[in-house]
């Protein structure tokens, strides 16, 4: 079982691999959010665009560009009085941005390792809602709009986790 220092150690690893290489990349065609739809499209794709297509994600962007969009990943505000549920939401939602992060600039081949990260976060989470369709205490989790049914209803054949 990961622990906290192990999560939020992969969710910084994953931001800053993908904050440096987007950095160091020519502009992107596509600049924005969800807005600007969606490039990656390789194995876990339904998963990546689905979290990052909710109205009550945090606001995101891809990268600098021409029209001088800052490189945003989703912030949550989360702290140690969140559900752990939250935490492996929140980690696989900022893995599915860089996965689309680095679709957008043509390394999905680097992009796919990343979305089976985000998996293996998604199954914690789901691991965690035991017999639930949902959240047990919604009002207290920032994350309860990703439903438990949602989350079991995914094929993990493959992820460890």
């Amino acid at each position: 079982m990961l622990t906290r220092r192990k999560l939020w150690g992969a969710l910084i690893g994953a931001l800053v691999m993908a904050s440096m290489m987007v950095a160091a990349q020519a502009a992107p065609e596509r600049s924005g959010g969800r807005e600007a739809g969606f490039s990656y499209a390789g194995k876990y794709s339904e998963e990546v665009k689905y979290l990052l297509s909710q109205d009550q994600c945090p606001a995101w962007s891809t990268g600098a560009n021409d029209d001088g969009t800052p490189l945003s990943p989703p912030k949550f505000d989360l702290t140690d009085d969140n559900i752990m549920r939250d935490k492996y939401i929140a980690a696989a939602t900022t893995k599915a941005w860089a996965a689309e992060a680095y679709a957008r600039i043509g390394k999905s081949d680097q992009a796919e390792p990343i979305a089976k990260s985000m998996m293996v976060d998604l199954k914690s989470a789901a691991d965690l809602c035991g017999h639930q369709p949902t959240v047990d205490n919604p009002d207290k989790s920032v994350t309860a709009y990703i439903t438990c049914e949602w989350l079991k209803a995914r094929n993990y054949d493959g992820v460890d986790g």
